[in-house]
């Protein structure tokens, strides 16, 4: 937060701000102990122990060249107060003259020896560090970021890896500090005192020249330039390249050894006087016609100079150790490219893009997305039932607010301190980043990105008749414009250093998926000519990351969020009796595939997403001509269905969206019939339908918690106004997938399942009593499951109750007894291993038939890997825009 005038930190009283620096403001202040004004840095963060120490010796220097620090706060550091233009202003006005960069030299060389003497490294040597004050005194400022060293330090230890500050230029966001690191400091490696000596060299090119010596459109341009570029000193006067050559040299061993060296080399350095040469007088119109030829000539080599782009860069990063759970894990990019990170099963990873190693940084369950502060010093995510931020250099996760109505799928930062944010099914909305009750935003769409103007976002939309890209104002959202019209699960809008921008979507299916970037105008709101293709086999969801100057993070391959399956008829001994129909299954779906078999058993319904579609409908596959008709087609993704009795309907929920339960003949045309739609949109599915068709029965999560989720009855009969919801089953531990026995034509006697009262989730049976509408359970309850147990499934004459154990067998209980008073099983027994998913995950049983002689999975079509085989690393593009 701001400091203003008149405020205290301490003794010191505020006067005014002075300016900003990498770690903060910088302002006027009066010691009101010394009667003296200072210069206070204030930081961003607070101080550890050891930068403390260390800010401690380097307040020991005392040394007319370097800018006395002279007290260190929780977070604020107290510096001398240099009057004067930087070094950097100086520069600004055009090369300094090679006696007085001579002079400037010498002291800047002399303030470094001092320090070094005392062991001490500066780190961030740069012109705006550099103060010249009136009588031309030198003073090398922010020495409170120096390094104290240390002996025996191990390479890998990258706290010592110094603060990078962001400068604008023209060409766009320049990383100040990377222009002047050596390269074993861009590296990320242990740095001495020879780190300063090449950044004194690079700062001597500069000011002789008023060039930067390694410079580039994006943060990863300029550390590339840093490492692999030789170095260019044509525009250095001879006198001084050697030295400039001597302190700028990559190979250690070759470089300056110690900056007390300077000054031989100043000293030796020859002064060449180039005498006039009187010629005779040219008259001025001579003059001026060789200007404008001279003018003429360098205008036309300008324009036909072939512009330079930088090369597209590839190389891949391999994920931390632990992070093998298959599936969408979740990653990111920082907004300025330098940091990445990662979410494995368990823990939250952090690693920097050109270091060697992840750095853990909790050990708790994440969600699917992560999201960047504007700064980087947050990072955004899903924690059980709450979005969290928490530090990134550490520390406990901070509540922001509930996401108990839905799925987060990411969002962003804005500069007021507002996050953006989708809730799969309730639309996009927006909380204050230090917390509070979020408002929603928009009613429909998800995974918002924003513009880099900072009033526009871009989203995706979720209703199926609207589906594709919009874009909208952060002030007038309810107004969005349609960018792109087909089908798009996530698009992420990518800024140029230059200006402009792209905007990037997957295109395809499955495996043919194609990550593609397509020009926008932030102008017209608008997209430009046709998409490129940047990458193949992306996902189409939470499959790729960008940073705001050209780089690139993606997956590819076994993280697909879809994996192309086979429905399978398998016998009671785990043999496949052969395929049934293809269709998409989700890589970290819980539920199966609505796949339901109709009571003669002649068809099937099932969920399938058509070629090029985003969402799935229900489709009815007949098994004697092996016909596929599609029986829904708004794209809703339904989340269950089941027949009839008699055959004549299928009734079927939404959980999202237009969450509802939903009736409709087989073979009729027309609209489905809305027959329950749940206040504020929470997830409903269909579980079971009554033998005598009186009752639908359904599962309703208030909240999306497991504990929230309970069993209700949905009267099918009677007049329509009578039709409401019996809530049949609640306790404070959760039930789910209720499963109906009774006969063909008679009323339901019994309800098969899961609940995780004792600590996992088990199979359960207890009597179905209609008028009982208050959820309090009665009757008698029967545990059919030992080790737990899910999707349970009873054979049509109620003889054999069929369920999934965790271990990833098929298990089936005897009914032994089921007289309408009292239900006994006998001991479950394995039938067979089910099929193997991706992972660790095994293949949900759909459907029996009803002789309890068949089962139904859905098999992936290529082998699934195994469980030990690591995550495949993430693909890193470098400077992708140049490769379109």
């Amino acid at each position: 937060m701001a400091l203003t005038a008149g405020e205290r930190l301490g003794p010191y009283e505020i006067l005014g701000l002075l300016g900003a620096g990498g770690m903060g403001e910088v302002y006027r202040a009066r010691d009101s102990r010394l009667n003296r004004d200072v210069a206070l840095k204030v930081s961003a963060s607070r101080f550890n122990e050891r930068f403390t120490h260390e800010a401690r010796a380097v307040a020991a220097l005392n040394h007319p060249n370097i800018c006395s620090l002279f007290d260190v706060g929780p977070d604020y550091l107290v510096m001398e107060l240099v009057e004067g233009v930087t070094l950097a202003e100086r520069v600004a006005k055009g090369p300094v003259p090679v006696d007085e960069a001579m002079d400037i030299a010498r002291q800047i060389a002399a303030g470094l020896e001092a320090a070094h003497e005392k062991g001490i490294t500066h780190r961030d040597l740069k012109p705006a560090n550099i103060k010249i004050t009136p009588d031309g005194l030198v003073k090398v400022l922010d020495f409170g970021l120096a390094k104290v060293q240390r002996p025996a330090e191990p390479v890998s230890n990258h706290a010592d890896s110094p603060t990078l500050t962001m400068q604008a230029t023209q060409a766009g966001m320049i990383l100040g500090t990377a222009g002047y690191m050596s390269p074993e400091q861009a590296r990320g490696e242990v740095v001495d005192k020879r780190a300063d000596i090449w950044a004194f060299g690079v700062v001597l090119h500069e000011m002789l020249t008023a060039k930067t010596l390694f410079h580039g459109a994006t943060v990863a341009d300029t550390l590339a330039a840093v490492l692999v570029k030789h170095p260019d000193l044509d525009g250095v006067p001879t006198r001084m390249r050697p030295l400039v050559a001597a302190c700028v040299e990559r190979n250690l061993k070759k470089r300056l050894r110690d900056i007390g060296e300077v000054w031989r080399f100043l000293e030796a350095a020859p002064v060449i006087e180039v005498k006039a040469i009187r010629r005779p007088s040219v008259v001025p119109w001579a003059v001026a016609a060789i200007a404008l030829a001279a003018l003429g000539a360098l205008g036309y080599w300008q324009i036909t100079q072939p512009k330079t782009v930088m090369p597209l860069a590839r190389f891949e990063v391999l994920l931390p150790e632990g992070g093998v759970t298959p599936g969408l894990l979740p990653f990111s990019i920082s907004p300025d490219g330098t940091q990445m990170a990662f979410a494995s099963s368990d823990r939250l990873w952090l690693r920097k893009l050109d270091s060697g190693e992840w750095r853990p940084l909790a050990s708790l369950n994440i969600g699917n997305t992560l999201l960047w502060s504007p700064d980087e010093r947050f990072i955004v995510f899903r924690s059980g039932e709450n979005l969290v931020r928490m530090e990134t250099s550490g520390g406990s996760p901070q509540v922001i607010c509930s996401l108990s109505d839905g799925v987060f799928t990411g969002g962003f930062w804005t500069k007021d301190d507002q996050i953006v944010f989708g809730v799969n099914g309730v639309g996009i909305k927006t909380v204050s980043a230090s917390g509070g009750a979020p408002a929603v935003l928009l009613p429909e769409g998800q995974f918002p990105s924003p513009l880099s103007n900072g009033t526009h976002f871009v989203y995706t939309g979720t209703d199926t008749a609207k589906s594709g890209v919009y874009v909208a104002s952060l002030k007038e959202p309810r107004n969005p414009k349609r960018i792109v019209a087909e089908a798009v699960n996530q698009a992420v809008y990518a800024p140029m250093a230059q200006g402009g921008g792209h905007l990037l979507y997957v295109r395809g299916s499955q495996s043919a998926n194609k990550l593609v970037a397509q020009k926008f105008d932030e102008q017209r709101l608008e997209t430009v000519g046709e998409p490129a293709a940047v990458a193949e086999r992306v996902p189409s969801s939470r499959g790729f990351a960008a940073s705001r100057n050209g780089i690139l993070l993606y997956r590819e391959g076994e993280g697909s969020s879809e994996d192309p399956a086979t429905l399978t008829w398998f016998d009671r001994q785990g043999r496949s009796l052969g395929a049934i129909e293809k269709a998409p299954i989700f890589g970290r779906r819980l539920l199966g595939l609505a796949t339901h078999l109709s009571p003669d058993g002649a068809r099937m319904t099932y969920r399938k997403r058509a070629e090029g579609q985003t969402a799935d409908d229900l489709w009815i596959h007949e098994f004697a001509r092996g016909v596929n008709t599609r029986f829904t087609d708004d794209g809703a993704s339904p989340s269950g269905a089941r027949w009839s009795a008699d055959g004549g309907s299928i009734y079927f929920s939404v959980s999202y969206g237009r969450a509802g339960l939903y009736r409709k003949a087989p073979f009729g045309a027309g609209e489905a019939d809305l027959l329950f739609r749940p206040e504020a949109n929470t997830p409903v599915t269909v579980n079971s339908v009554s033998g005598d068709g009186r009752f639908l029965l359904f599962t309703l999560s208030t909240t999306g918690r497991p504990a929230d989720s309970h069993l209700w009855a949905l009267p099918l009969e009677g007049p329509k106004e009578t039709r409401k919801p019996v809530l049949y089953l609640q306790t404070k531990f959760g039930e789910a997938e209720g499963r109906f026995f009774s006969s063909r034509q008679g009323p339901p006697k019994w309800v098969a399942y899961t609940s995780p009262e004792t600590g996992r989730n088990e199979i359960f049976v207890r009597p179905f009593d209609p008028s009982n509408r208050s959820g309090t359970p009665v009757g008698e309850k029967w545990q059919v499951s030992r080790d737990g147990g899910a999707n349970p499934q009873w054979r049509a004459d109620g003889k054999e109750i069929f369920f999934s154990s965790p271990d990833g067998n098929l298990m089936a209980a005897d009914v032994l007894s089921s007289d309408g008073t009292s239900f006994r099983t006998g001991p479950a027994k394995v039938l067979f291993k089910r099929p193997r998913m991706t992972g660790q995950r095994f293949a949900v049983l759909e459907d029996v038939s009803a002789d309890g002689r068949r089962f139904i999975f859905a098999v992936p079509d290529q082998e699934p890997a195994d469980e030990s085989v690591k995550l495949p690393p993430l693909k890193v593009l470098l400077h992708w825009q140049g490769g379109l």
